[in-house]
């Protein structure tokens, strides 16, 4: 028993050796208010399968998306809202369900809707002390034990959204502890509960039983099941038990964690937190590495971590009381970190490593700092012994010595010194007068490449214009002059593969070689003035000078080849230090990072704070190359080692998803969260869609590239780099699909596309419906404008048959007129032409001139009735002003017989219209008869004839006598020949005709044609 104990404390005190407070290899982000979350005291953090990241704090909900925060808080208004604020429950269940416990009950996050479920809530007192605590889910994955402050333990059916008590399934095993429940974890079929006394109580999900644990644990914050053991800390000892076998073991001693808040398995490594800082335990030699705080910052005064998190990305995530949310990604640590943890200035100005693991730097107002490579610890350097001469600041380069001295030169207001300072006693010597040289009171700078120091045992120095060599002899140093360049104002010092001494100078860029004691100069003013910053060469011999305008790259010969800057592949011009690795690849750093150039395969690739870089920006001489290999960088907050083979892109693929959708330009509404859309619907008018992405990679998310592809319109996928939107104006109806992959931050893409399908729909004008129901009526009116072809074609039949009789008709009526008229009077005049010839000697001369004079009238009223006849059947239509002229002609004509009668005409055509040839005949015979009349019968002297026309009637034919008259209804009775074909004629052309007439008053006679 006393051997073992022996044992153990020798175990405890060798662990003990490796807790002092170390620098962390990693670098720390943090979310806060300031960027959105609700609050900085977190209780909760879950990553969901999609890989969003929810916090749970004290005051509300956030979701984030590696971009932006997205806060839920209770609102009283929203019935979808949460119920209560102070989040201490999250779990994601088998259906991808998120379940919140808070300070007023439980509620369910369904992402189809992307809204809230209450599903009951606790009683309670206060609201901020009755808190609930999610225990575990059962194996089937449709179960939630959940312990509400002073309430039994309740069993939740996700499915069934039923409660029940559990004391009947735990035996009544639980009525012996007055202590509350406080945590529990389950493992496959077994789950573990631990009392606020520190009893631990097993379930056996098989044998459906619970039996108390013979251990306590009091005093641990936390504790973890893995396999069959439980992993704890108890009194500074990281301890565990074997469940099967009841064995307790120490396996660590953490000195500084007397209790700890979480714990968690990260890889290969136990991490603990508390109030205190954090510590990684190996799980296999269980060797204890103890943070004071995240990135060292002594100011900060309250560390206690509340919840952790270690997701499938590597990424640790801290979430504090009271200063948000840290985080750091074990996969992003390409680059070592190393800063002073004793001052607050981590300025790097130069940088060299001794034998040892050691690394020196150089800081530029504090002093030398020197780190341990091997357990990022920083060795106590009693400052005071090694710079008695105060104040020491402005240190400007290191330099190694020896295996345990270094050569350190500062320069502080125009005093400069040179002094060797041993690392482990602090002890220093000053050996500035071995530099003296009143001719160049100014600077001293020291290269920082060992191999040019270090060569052959060979250590050069700079001051100004001029290069020393440092030469030990015999117990003492002296220093000889290599070269000197007035005006040069050295900058650094490089002993080239093949022998050469090359130095840079600041003035108008020139770099001087010495080769053979011969000196060559080149000076860089090709593209205006700059200062040279060093110097180097690649495996090939190639020589590159880093300046303020970029990097020269010249041959062996000093002829320029190349020149990199952000013309074309520099993300920056102000160059500071160049190395190149053991495969050829040239190193440079400047003030946006680190740049690596790939010789052979003529490339680059950039790196920056967000890969891990202590700051995007690094000094003039703060670069070093050890024997190693290994490569270091100075800047402005530390130091960055790395060794470039270990910079292995980060493997892990992304999901993407679409974060936000727009129409027009305002955001789409949607009862479902975007990232669940697969399609979407819409109207034509609606065709200016834009959209926004979010890959859910988190290592390092700025970095994440995206690439997109509308297919129907583009025909290639489109890189859009770390640009997340996309926008598509006025799209045409049709189908779409929006395909959407992302890399990670180095390069690693996902080339499972994320798809989301787009309708468009066509404008009413352009639907099937509307095409069918327009080729309806496309075929309706054909078929009408057909049906009425048809129908005119047969009312033009009808009518050309209608014609045709009439043509008949006319031709029988135009028969029978010249029959009846022209026929009459020519029998007329052949039979007294006859009976003259045949009587000769019947008729005495004086009745010979009177039938003569009475056949040539007969005659000349024979050819005009068949002129007249002619006339109105040799035109297709007749105006009614040509049917004036025409009726006027023949009145005068038959005046020539009549000349005491006196004739008056007037016209008055208000509308022009046509007449056809066989109504203008029957009106011009209706009106000849009527004229013959007044001048044969009415004894008249004066004969009054109007024409007109107006809107009524297309033709009015009047004329009125002073003759005798007669009486009208006496003539109709006696059915006087002349005025029943005047009647006839008028009913034929469907014409009205009105006569009156009285005896002594004349006659007045009006045809009405409408």
């Amino acid at each position: 028993m006393m051997r073992s104990r022996y044992v153990i404390t020798i175990i405890f005190l060798f662990f003990a050796f490796f807790t002092e407070a170390q620098n962390s290899p990693y670098r720390f982000k943090t979310l806060s208010v300031n960027d959105g979350l609700s609050q900085n005291s977190i209780w909760q953090i879950l990553r969901d399968r999609n890989g969003f990241l929810w916090v749970g704090t004290a005051d509300g909900l956030n979701r984030y998306d590696g971009y932006e925060v997205t806060a839920y808080k209770r609102d009283l208004k929203d019935t979808n809202s949460l119920s209560g604020n102070n989040i201490t429950i999250l779990i994601e269940d088998k259906y991808g369900h998120i379940w919140i416990g808070s300070d007023r009950g439980l509620d369910v996050y369904d992402p189809v809707k992307n809204n809230f479920i209450h599903k009951f809530t606790f009683p309670f007192i206060a609201a901020i002390k009755d808190h609930c605590y999610y225990l575990f889910d059962e194996p089937d994955g449709e179960h939630l034990w959940i312990k509400p402050v002073g309430h039994d333990l309740l069993r939740y059916n996700t499915k069934q959204c039923t409660l029940s008590n559990t004391k009947t399934f735990i035996n009544n095993i639980a009525k012996q502890k007055p202590e509350e429940f406080r945590k529990a974890y389950r493992v496959n079929e077994t789950a573990i509960v631990l009392f606020d006394g520190g009893d631990l109580l097993k379930c056996d999900f098989n044998t459906k039983t619970m039996s108390f644990l013979p251990i306590n644990i009091n005093g641990s914050g936390d504790f973890k099941m893995h396999g069959d053991h439980l992993y704890f800390l108890k009194d500074n000892a990281f301890s565990r038990y074997d469940i099967k076998t009841g064995r307790y073991e120490k396996m660590a001693f953490v000195p500084k964690m007397e209790s700890l808040n979480k714990m968690s398995l990260v890889k290969n490594n136990w991490v603990i937190t508390s109030g205190v800082g954090y510590a990684f335990i190996d799980t296999l030699t269980y060797k204890v590495t103890f943070y004071e705080s995240f990135d060292h910052d002594k100011k900060e005064s309250y560390n206690r971590t509340a919840s952790f998190l270690y997701d499938k990305e590597g990424i640790m995530w801290f979430g504090t009381d009271g200063r948000g949310l840290r985080y750091t990604s074990t996969q992003a640590v390409k680059f070592k970190t190393y800063q002073s943890i004793y001052d607050e200035e981590n300025m790097i100005k130069g940088i060299c490593t001794l034998p040892g693991n050691k690394l020196v730097t150089a800081v530029y107002d504090e002093g030398i700092v020197v780190h341990d490579l091997n357990t990022y610890t920083n060795v106590k350097l009693d400052r005071s012994k090694a710079f008695p001469v105060k104040p020491m600041q402005n240190f400007t380069s290191v330099c190694a010595a020896n295996d345990s001295e270094i050569w350190v030169t500062n320069n502080q207001e125009y005093r400069y010194g040179l002094f060797l300072v041993n690392i482990y006693t602090g002890k220093s010597k000053e050996y500035t007068h071995l530099i003296a040289n009143p001719a160049f009171p100014q600077k001293v700078v020291i290269s920082s490449y060992q191999m040019a120091y270090r060569k052959n045992d060979r250590v050069f120095i700079s001051r100004n214009d001029i290069v020393f060599e440092m030469i030990y002899s015999k117990g003492r140093y002296t220093t000889k002059v290599l070269t000197g360049e007035s005006g040069a104002n050295i900058s650094s010092i490089y002993y080239s593969n093949d022998g050469k001494f090359l130095i840079t100078g600041y003035v108008n860029g020139t770099y001087v070689r010495k080769l053979n004691d011969k000196v060559f100069k080149l000076r860089l003013k090709q593209d205006g003035e700059q200062l040279a910053k060093c110097i180097n060469e690649d495996l090939e011999g190639n020589y590159y000078v880093a300046t303020t305008n970029g990097v020269y790259v010249y041959n062996k010969s000093f002829e320029r080849v190349d020149h990199f800057s952000t013309s074309n592949y520099l993300p920056d011009n102000f160059v500071y230090g160049i190395l190149c690795d053991d495969d050829g690849n040239m190193w440079f750093s400047h003030n946006k990072g680190l740049s690596c150039y790939f010789v052979k395969g003529k490339s680059f690739k950039h790196y920056t704070v967000k890969d891990g870089l202590q700051s995007n920006e690094f000094n003039t001489g703060a670069y070093y190359k050890a024997a190693d290999g290994q490569l270091f960088f100075g800047g402005v907050d530390g130091v960055n080692a790395f060794f470039p083979k270990d910079l292995l892109p980060n493997s892990n693929k992304t999901n993407v998803f679409i974060g936000k959708i727009n129409l027009l330009d305002e955001p789409y509404i949607s009862d479902t969260a975007y990232w669940l859309k697969q399609y979407i619907s819409l109207p034509y008018f609606q065709n200016t869609i834009s959209f926004e992405f979010m890959a859910t990679e988190m290592t390092n998310a700025a970095n994440n590239q995206y690439a997109y592809m509308m297919e129907g319109v583009d025909e290639k996928w489109i890189y859009n780099n770390t640009k997340r939107f996309a926008r598509y104006a006025n799209l045409p109806h049709g189908e779409y699909k929006l395909k959407v992959k992302a890399s990670n931050s180095d390069g690693i893409w996902n080339d499972t596309p994320t798809v989301l399908a787009i309708s468009i729909k066509p404008p009413f004008w352009k639907t099937l419906w509307f095409y069918s129901l327009l080729g309806v009526l496309i075929l309706s009116i054909v078929l009408g404008l057909v049906y009425i072809w048809i129908n005119r074609q047969k009312i033009r039949l009808q009518r050309e048959l209608d014609i045709q009789q009439k043509l008949e008709n006319e031709r029988l009526r135009i028969s029978r007129d010249l029959h009846d008229n022209v026929g009459a009077q020519l029998s007329y005049l052949i039979t007294n032409i006859e009976w003259m010839l045949e009587h000769p000697h019947q008729i005495s001369e004086a009745d010979e001139q009177i039938r003569l004079k009475a056949l040539s009238e007969a005659g000349r009223n024979a050819i005009l009735t068949l002129r007249q006849t002619i006339w109105a059947i040799s035109n297709t239509t007749l105006s009614v002003e040509d049917f004036a002229d025409r009726f006027k002609q023949f009145a005068l004509k038959m005046l020539e017989f009549n000349k005491e009668i006196q004739v008056h005409f007037h016209d008055d055509f208000v509308t022009s219209r046509t007449l056809s040839p066989a109504i203008a005949l029957n009106m011009f015979r209706i009106c000849q008869e009527a004229f013959n009349n007044c001048l044969k019968h009415a004894s008249c002297s004066e004969i009054d004839i109007r024409f007109n026309s107006d809107e009524i009637h297309s033709f009015v034919f009047m004329i009125t006598d002073n003759g005798k008259g007669f009486d009208w209804e006496e003539a109709q009775r006696k059915g006087h020949y002349g005025l029943i074909n005047m009647q006839a004629r008028a009913t034929e052309t469907h014409a009205m005709l009105d006569i009156s007439s009285e005896k002594g008053k004349g006659t007045t006679l009006i045809l009405h044609l409408k």
